[in-house]
């Protein structure tokens, strides 16, 4: 499994001084992040430059350009075998690539139930494409090739069961956000216009969130406060997710039943960038 090459953590500038943040660091203070991403790229280097095929493509058949690349991956061949040697950290870096993944799948499949929400009720999709037939058959036709991959996302337990973590650990937020706002709006009795056309539809959500015993109930145990923060979750690191909601990823084992489902529906995905 290719190892996620992006930030695991806003504050890492690679010097990994200082702690607090969930990162742990090696001996000299470099963050596990950092060495992940670094381990990625010098990985995606050297695979890159054994691929004949691909750096050609990535080089545009410059033969300047090839050889600079496989002078670089000789370069990098110690430090790689470095990294790769420290299995702690490769576990790590497997863990935080996995639930990098996991993200990127909640997102899919969010974006795919959108496109099929749409196609599906003739209301919205009339009010999407302003009547336009055309644009309406597009649509429909994307969330029929969607169909197969969203089907495929939603019967893998593991993906399941991390976006309803996710999903609870945002709608915590939204509530403990939503009830700060309109505890502030009701001390305001003279709001007028567009300011009391807000405290009302943010109390009508709060109210929806509200009704929802069992969401209230998980925003409860995870320890959410008013002010939209939670609790640090215990349940170990998962890269840059932590769900106060406890989920299990299990590293690049867990990711083999639908690694071919993200790339299939990533074409799907930038296909409905209209919605």
């Amino acid at each position: 499994m290719a190892l996620a090459t992006r930030g695991d953590d806003g504050n890492d500038n690679g010097s990994g001084k200082g702690g607090g943040n969930g990162q742990s660091h090696n001996s000299t203070g470099v963050s596990a992040g950092s060495q992940c991403r670094q381990l990625a790229r010098l990985t995606e280097l050297t695979a890159l430059v054994a691929n004949t095929t691909a750096l050609e493509e990535k080089t545009k058949g410059d033969a300047a350009k090839a050889e600079a690349l496989k002078a670089k991956a000789a370069e990098a061949t110690k430090q790689l075998a470095t990294l790769q040697a420290n299995t702690t950290l490769v576990a790590e870096c497997q863990q935080r690539a996995g639930a990098n993944e996991l993200d990127d799948t909640c997102r899919q499949m969010h974006q795919l139930e959108r496109l099929e929400k749409i196609a599906n009720n003739a209301t919205a999709l009339a009010e999407k494409t302003d009547g336009n037939s055309t644009k309406a058959a597009e649509i429909k036709a994307k969330a029929e090739k969607a169909v197969t991959t969203l089907a495929d996302i939603r019967a893998n337990a593991t993906v399941t069961q991390f976006c309803a973590a996710k999903q609870t650990e945002e709608d915590c937020k939204d509530l403990a956000k939503l009830q700060k706002f309109v505890d502030q709006a009701g001390k305001n009795a003279t709001a007028t216009g567009k300011a009391a056309e807000k405290a009302a539809k943010a109390k009508e959500r709060l109210a929806a969130l509200q009704a929802n015993s069992t969401l209230v109930a998980a925003c409860a145990a995870s320890g959410t406060t008013s002010g939209g923060s939670a609790k640090p979750s215990t349940g170990g690191s998962a890269g840059s997710s932590s769900s106060s909601v406890p989920v299990t990823v299990s590293g690049a084992s867990g990711l083999q039943a639908f690694g071919t489902i993200v790339s299939v529906g990533l074409a799907l995905v930038m296909g409905i960038a209209l919605l």
